[in-house]
């Protein structure tokens, strides 16, 4: 079996093939599709959204507990030929 996509235009050339799939008795089933541009945008809207909302934390604190503790470590290489 396969699947058939269609993706009219307009509202009146959707539901002309509604009617025909009826007429026809053929099954069918309508989904909502959202257009990834505009999921996108969505996403980075809320994602930019969050910028700044971060509260109750003193930013000179976090920066030094950051920088505390990184870490570095020396490794003796020895090359042997």
């Amino acid at each position: 079996m396969k699947t058939l996509v269609i993706e009219p235009d307009s509202q009146a050339d959707y539901q002309l093939f509604v009617g025909l799939a009826k007429r026809l008795h053929v099954k069918y089933r309508e989904e909502q599709i959202v257009e990834n541009s505009s999921l996108k945008d969505m996403k980075e809207s809320e994602f930019f959204s969050l910028f700044g909302s971060l509260e109750g934390i003193d930013s000179e604190m976090l920066i030094d507990n950051i920088t505390s503790a990184r870490t570095t470590h020396e490794t003796d290489i020895s090359w042997t030929i």
